[in-house]
């Protein structure tokens, strides 16, 4: 079984905002913490655009799905009124808004989550190690997000907290932090939510059907 997730990390003025499509495919006789796979089918990244005008390149993306999608989009910050834009283009995905905390476990608010900045890390960390996060190299934007896996790192301290490096703070992280909300909701088994809040049926063949995946060697130090 296949799905379509889309990660939609939204920046400030000058910051960059990001789009990350993963297709997740259920994997045969795999264990239950291991269930899927993904393969990053898309990358897209802009700075400086208006919030509309991203909201129609996510609307253009998700009608190019052979099948419907869930978009999980970052709602810190900014992304509160950007939700409400999102939901006026009626894009063809599931709306799933998540705010990013420094909490100890994720919290569902009806549609809405706050997920903490480790669970997150923690996602891609495991997926990348165990093979099941991958990337063509054919994907735009692909050697820029595996140079943004690579300057990620999780570090626990011996006092038992977090830290963490190129987060909202050094380097560019926006195509990761897409990436990894979208990896995220697939790892709880909820990414094949049927359209609610934005469907607006019709739609095409995926645009990207043909590109191979090949796994990177970008890895999280835990």
């Amino acid at each position: 079984m296949k799905s379509f997730i889309l990660g939609l990390d939204l920046g400030q003025a000058n910051d960059w905002s990001a789009l990350v499509a993963l297709e997740r495919t259920e994997l045969e006789d795999a264990p239950a913490t291991a269930r899927w796979r993904y393969d990053i089918r898309h990358c897209d990244r802009v700075r400086r655009v208006p919030y509309d005008k991203i909201a129609e390149r996510v609307r253009m993306l998700a009608e190019s799905l052979e099948e419907s999608a869930t978009l999980v989009v970052d709602k810190t910050g900014v992304g509160a009124p950007v939700v409400d834009i999102l939901e006026r283009f009626g894009i063809r995905a599931a709306l799933v808004p998540v705010t990013i905390t420094g909490g100890d476990a994720p919290i569902q608010h009806g549609r809405e989550w706050s997920v903490p900045k480790r669970d997150l890390a923690t996602t891609v960390a495991v997926c990348l190690q165990t093979g099941r996060l991958r990337i063509g190299l054919e994907v735009p934007h692909a050697m820029t997000l595996m140079k943004e896996m690579q300057a990620f790192r999780v570090h626990i301290s011996a006092a038992g907290h977090d830290t963490y490096e190129a987060w909202r703070e050094k380097d560019h992280d926006d195509l990761v932090l897409a990436t990894a909300l979208a990896v995220w909701y697939g790892e709880r088994g909820l990414g094949t939510w049927e359209p609610g809040t934005l469907s607006a049926g019709g739609g095409s063949r995926s645009q990207w059907g043909d590109v191979p995946a090949n796994q990177f060697d970008g890895r999280l130090i835990l």
